[in-house]
């Protein structure tokens, strides 16, 4: 495809709803999405949308505006998205299922003219200053409404979706994501990996993830089918069966969301999926390789790379050489069409050729900056110094350039980590914990345990240090999961009288790595755990990457994951010889409750 092709489609492909609609058009009783044993075809996927486009529009919201959808995963999920872009209007992805206060801090960030809710979205919970739409409730009035809908004009600069990211404030980032460039990255995926009606694409990630996004769009600009998982994905057995049954060939997810079903390599799903597209957080080679190289696969392993500001993609790298990945990372690879990369050094001119500088993202995909936020936009959003006249993106992320191979990811130039795929500023963290009226002062820190899993740990002074640290340890840790989603949450806690400075006068942040384990005590020695608690708790250290695990510990509070599951409940259940099943992990994720699962007969003290 030439450049002229290329830049063809942006300027004249970007309202994808439009394509969208045509697809109905001509496949009218064709499936289009599926959720367990709900589903809809094109032609009630686009009739139900247009009667929902035709309330919001009646509601004021068109062109300019932005409508909150706070919804459980479901079909009517995919309902509510289609219908906003067809008013005109952006949507703001707020996961339904995140903390009351994250929602709405997501909710307060920006101006909603609206948001669209259902009872489990919202519930009763108290309004964030826009009006609501609950579509459970007004059902009888939308689904009176006309099941025609002609669409305003929207041009390739409108938004089309708003998706929220880590700040260092405390408070979540606002960014915009815009018409033409979201086309861009639809069509360069729907062309460089021939995706097509045939195709059945599976959403296991949060709907507030930006990878979420695409993967809910792309099958459905093609006349494919979208699968959207209808019970926690921490059940990899459960997933492989659907991938299997449902024939599923796409799945986009972050590395560690996959890795459980990686260890089922010859498994029958292996042979459906088609195609993998990884993004988020650098890639563990040697965990998805056995998958990657069955006999059974047909799966294409894909390392997507990009941010949520430059619409989601900017560069790729299909993974073909796994015995040179375990030796270096997964290259980042080259740019999509339509986009660029710059190297930077720190005065903003280029880097010699090989040397690492910031990534530096151009092109039509750089979006429109933060919402309500000049400073950091000012700061990300900067003229492009070989072109004047546009916009580039500084990444934060340091990269290097490498001859048929591309780019190569090396590392940050601030505090920003990833975090199962999430980004995360640990300055939020950081502000976040120093709302709790007991903590002075706080420095978190991302730490990869020896799995290779990366935690958040916080390093914490308190205004007066109790006598029992490890209760307390456990009442911070729940605070914070009351205002924050699991992936802003520490794992550990270490609490110091002082923290240690550099020269400079700040916070070494080096030298905090050292101070691992002054501040807690053997939580074993402490709790009097029995010989089955003890050999859980081991569990759980070892899959957690932490050092003590008390008897009331919840495992999603210490940083657990769905990922991880599945992993703990092998481990305990080959240790102790039992039968624990997920559902019983899933009611009592504790020390203590799972304990209780394992027979009389098979504890020995």
């Amino acid at each position: 495809m030439t450049v002229q092709d290329q830049l063809a489609i942006a300027q004249n492909s970007y309202c994808v709803v439009d394509r969208i609609t045509s697809i109905a058009e001509r496949n009218p009783d064709q499936i289009a999405v599926v959720m367990g044993d709900q589903s809809m075809t094109y032609e009630e996927l686009n009739k139900a949308s247009n009667r929902l486009a035709n309330e919001i529009v009646e509601n004021g919201c068109g062109v300019g505006d932005i409508v909150g959808i706070v919804i459980e995963r479901s079909v009517q999920m995919v309902v509510a998205i289609l219908a906003v872009m067809k008013s005109g209007a952006a949507y703001a992805a707020i996961d339904s299922e995140y903390p009351p206060e994250r929602v709405a801090q997501m909710c307060a960030a920006i101006p909603m003219s609206l948001i669209l809710t259902t009872e489990k979205g919202l519930g009763m919970r108290p309004p964030f200053g826009a009006p609501r739409l609950h579509l459970d409730r007004q059902s009888d009035r939308i689904n009176s409404r006309s099941d025609s809908f002609v669409r305003p004009i929207v041009s390739p600069d409108d938004l089309v979706y708003v998706v929220f990211t880590s700040g260092s404030t405390g408070t979540p980032k606002a960014t915009a994501v815009h018409q033409a460039g979201w086309a861009n990255l639809m069509q360069w995926f729907i062309a460089e990996f021939g995706i097509g009606a045939k195709d059945r694409n599976l959403i296991i990630s949060s709907f507030s993830f930006d990878i979420t996004q695409r993967a809910i769009v792309m099958p459905l600009l093609v006349g494919g089918q979208l699968h959207l998982c209808p019970f926690p994905t921490i059940d990899a057995d459960a997933l492989l069966s659907l991938i299997e049954r449902a024939e599923i060939t796409l799945i986009n997810c972050a590395p560690s969301a996959f890795y459980p079903l990686a260890e089922n390599a010859n498994s029958a799903a292996a042979g459906r999926l088609r195609w993998l597209f990884l993004g988020g957080e650098p890639i563990n080679a040697a965990r998805i390789r056995g998958w990657a190289e069955s006999d059974t696969t047909r799966t294409g392993v894909v390392n997507v790379y990009g941010t949520a500001e430059c619409s989601d993609v900017s560069t790729f790298h299909v993974l073909k050489d796994y015995d040179r990945y375990i030796s270096s990372s997964v290259p980042a690879g080259l740019p999509i069409f339509n986009t660029s990369i710059l190297l930077l050094n720190e005065d903003g001119s280029e880097t010699p050729a090989g040397e690492t500088g910031e990534i530096v993202i151009g092109g039509v995909g750089v979006g429109k900056g933060y919402i309500n936020d000049p400073s950091s936009t000012e700061k990300k959003f900067i003229l492009d110094p070989n072109n004047p006249e546009k916009t580039v993106y500084r990444t934060g992320d340091r990269g290097r350039w490498l001859e048929n191979i591309g780019l190569i990811f090396d590392g940050r130039v601030d505090y920003q980590v990833k975090i199962r795929g999430n980004r995360v500023d640990l300055g939020e963290v950081e502000a976040l914990l120093r709302k709790d009226v007991r903590i002075r002062d706080a420095v978190a820190l991302r730490h990869v345990t020896s799995r290779g899993d990366e935690v958040l740990l916080a390093f914490v002074l308190l205004h007066a240090l109790p006598g029992d640290v490890e209760d307390l340890a456990v009442e911070l840790r729940r605070a914070m999961s009351r205002r924050a989603p699991g992936f802003l949450v520490p794992s550990e806690f270490e609490f110091l009288t002082e923290f240690p400075l550099n020269p400079n006068g700040k916070v070494d942040r080096k030298a905090l790595s050292n101070a691992i384990g002054s501040g807690r005590r053997d939580t074993t020695e402490l709790n009097g755990l029995t010989a089955v608690e003890a050999k859980i708790s081991d569990v759980f250290c070892r899959i957690l990457g932490v050092r003590h695990v008390g008897r009331d510990d919840i495992f999603f509070d210490l940083g657990g994951y769905s990922a991880l599951v599945t992993e703990a409940l092998a481990e305990i259940n080959n240790e102790l010889d039992s039968a624990i099943s997920i559902y019983d992990f899933l009611s009592g994720p504790t020390v203590r409750e799972l304990a209780q699962h394992v027979p009389t007969a098979n504890i020995a003290e």
